[in-house]
């Protein structure tokens, strides 16, 4: 029988970085990821804030900037939106890692932005 404890299943170990610009939607995002044992979550209120902490983590600050594991964004934002930023850690010199792990979400699923997404380079796709 598997042991689905936090220590073995290393949730406590992923840092997330969640960017959302509704406050109430960036609470529930980060207490679902707590709740799931992510209990690491940086939040985000815009993609310029991110880009801000993310460009810290890249330079070797010390242990009150922590890395960042995976990235999960909203789409539409202001004033540097999810596919702005996305961009930005795949192609930026400053970019902690070009292939960290990132999901966007967004309530404008369509296909449109989905490609746009998927041609940055976005690992998963989520609609809220």
């Amino acid at each position: 029988m598997l042991n689905k404890d936090k220590e073995d299943v290393g949730q406590d170990r992923i840092s997330i970085m969640v960017v959302e610009d509704n406050e109430y939607m960036l609470d529930i995002l980060v207490n679902s990821l707590k709740r799931l044992g992510f209990t690491r979550a940086q939040k985000a209120k815009n993609g310029k804030e991110a880009v801000e902490y993310l460009k810290l983590t890249s330079k070797g600050f010390s242990a009150a900037v922590e890395p960042i594991d995976i990235v999960i964004s909203d789409f539409i934002m202001s004033p540097v939106s999810g596919v702005h930023l996305l961009q930005w850690l795949r192609d930026d010199k400053q970019s902690p890692s070009r292939f960290m792990p990132f999901i966007m979400l967004s309530g404008a699923a369509d296909r449109v932005n989905v490609e746009a997404s998927r041609d940055h380079g976005v690992n998963d796709f989520m609609a809220k």
